[in-house]
């Protein structure tokens, strides 16, 4: 069996893991899951399966670094096409930065809801996650 690629973004208290259930010309199918550290009581989370076009990783990828570099009046979050998840950086410094991840987990009455988490991530990280995201595509 053909083991399909995965990203892994290490947060302080959780790790965001991007997973490819299937890959076409023009989309990726995924699910995003967050594990949360074994010490905090807290159930693990998956998205339900949403796709990602190439340019949706491509933009994913240039988000995550260029929000690095922009005063936090001027921050928007990532949102995919669909409404899969949304990422945002809400702080950041030369170490470390903030970041709130809400994961698409289903319909309810018609809404979508939301579940996620916000956390501490070092830079670095966010950095090799974004290298990791190009060469999924």
């Amino acid at each position: 069996m053909v083991e399909l690629p995965t990203a892994k973004l290490i947060a302080f208290g959780f790790t965001m893991e991007l997973r490819v259930n299937c890959v076409k010309d023009l989309w990726t199918d995924c699910v995003i899951s967050i594990e949360y550290d074994k010490s905090l009581d807290v159930s693990n989370v998956e998205s339900i399966s949403f796709y990602m076009s190439n340019d949706d990783f491509r933009r994913f990828a240039c988000f995550l670094v260029d929000q690095l570099h922009v005063e936090c009046d001027d921050r928007y979050p990532f949102v995919t096409t669909n409404l899969g998840f949304e990422l945002s950086i809400l702080d950041a410094d030369e170490l470390e930065a903030t970041v709130q991840i809400l994961l698409n987990v289903g319909m309810n009455r018609g809404n979508r809801v939301y579940i996620g988490c916000q956390g501490q991530v070092l830079v670095s990280e966010l950095q090799q996650f974004a290298s990791i995201l190009l060469n999924l595509i």
